[in-house]
């Protein structure tokens, strides 16, 4: 049977929702703060606009105000019938009960009253902690938290936790310890570094006496060459002779000064390929500190002195400054054809 009026049990089932609910009853608005409001079955209190805790009786509520909205009992009513279809009770129906059977001498309980659906005087739980214990469902068994991967249950002993302490200091202290390392390490190498650059500095650069040499040899040569020569040694240093009257000692002053120009702009090994080149052609014999024999110069040992005097032979190799490496093609007591000699070139005369 549908209930006629309010009870603990409907406004409760509101109050949980969260949703802001007051009643009206005797002309006024009270708001229900909590569901304990509500936790007496006959009597309810709810705050008015003073702030003050009233007392209201159930059946005194006229509607309720849900979230503004009006809810009287019978809008309640229809609510429950439409949800439930009408094949389940309400939520103040009393549920069926089985009919003791007859016995000599006891009487018939009276039928419940319409609270009676939830009357928190017969439990020890109150209406708030029934109600929030069918929404959360059962906590998880002590059993089953065991069976976790973490296990709040499970508490360290005081020695686990002073040997992660200590662990986790440990790897502070030696990362520490790393970083400093490397920090000296590090500056230890820029002062080596600053100390190179500074030598490097301080050394003083010696000439190419090479490249001075042969640059001297070609101008010694062009300087005695006629314009048809000048011109050829010009032409290799990429300079232009057009514009030169080959037979005008004016013009082949002006090609001498174009040409020791050029020497100093070309690389080192346009010099050295130039100076080689005249030298093939006997015009160069060579000069002080520069490569006085050349890679297939036929050359022979002019030092008495040496073990390998007389010896000849084709140059294979300059190795370093002043010196020559030659393939013997004759033959003497200290020497056979196919040796490889080397030698200082001042005891080397070209052939």
């Amino acid at each position: 049977m549908a209930p006629k009026a309010f009870n603990n049990v409907i406004i409760g089932q509101f109050v949980l929702s969260g949703a802001p609910i007051k009643v009206y009853t005797s002309g006024r608005f009270l708001t229900i703060t909590d569901a304990d409001d509500v936790e007496d079955p006959t009597i309810g209190f709810g705050m008015d606009e003073n702030g003050d805790m009233i007392q209201f009786a159930y059946p005194a509520v006229e509607f309720l105000s849900v979230q503004g909205n009006k809810v009287d009992i019978e809008t309640y009513n229809k609510g429950m019938e439409k949800l439930h279809g009408g094949d389940e009770a309400s939520a103040d129906k009393e549920p069926e009960k089985e009919e003791p059977a007859d016995e000599e001498g006891e009487e018939k309980k009276d039928a419940p009253s319409m609270s009676d659906h939830y009357d928190p005087r017969r439990t020890s739980m109150k209406l708030k902690n029934i109600l929030k214990e069918s929404f959360l469902g059962e906590l998880p068994s002590e059993r089953n938290i065991i069976k976790m991967k973490h296990n709040p249950l499970a508490e360290a002993s005081q020695e686990e936790v002073d040997a992660d302490i200590e662990g986790a200091e440990a790897a502070i202290d030696a990362a520490k310890a790393k970083a400093k390392a490397a920090q000296a390490a590090l500056k230890n190498t820029v002062k080596k570094s600053k100390e190179k650059i500074k030598a490097a500095k301080a050394q003083p650069i010696e000439e190419d006496r090479d490249y001075s040499g042969m640059s001297h040899g070609i101008l010694a040569v062009a300087a005695k060459a006629d314009g048809e020569g000048m011109a050829q040694i010009a032409g290799m240093l990429g300079v232009d002779v057009g514009e030169y009257d080959l037979e005008d000692d004016g013009d082949l002053d002006d090609l001498y000064d174009d040409i020791e120009t050029a020497l100093g702009q070309v690389s080192t090994a346009e010099v050295e390929q130039l100076y080689n080149e005249l030298r093939k052609l006997n015009l160069v014999e060579g000069h002080e500190g520069g490569y006085t024999f050349g890679t297939g110069d036929i050359v022979g040992n002019k030092n008495p002195g040496c073990v390998h005097y007389g010896s000849k032979g084709i140059v294979i190799q300059i190795p370093s400054k002043g010196m020559v490496r030659y393939s013997v093609t004759n033959t003497g007591d200290t020497f056979k054809p196919g040796d490889i000699l080397t030698k200082t070139a001042d005891q080397m005369e070209k052939i």
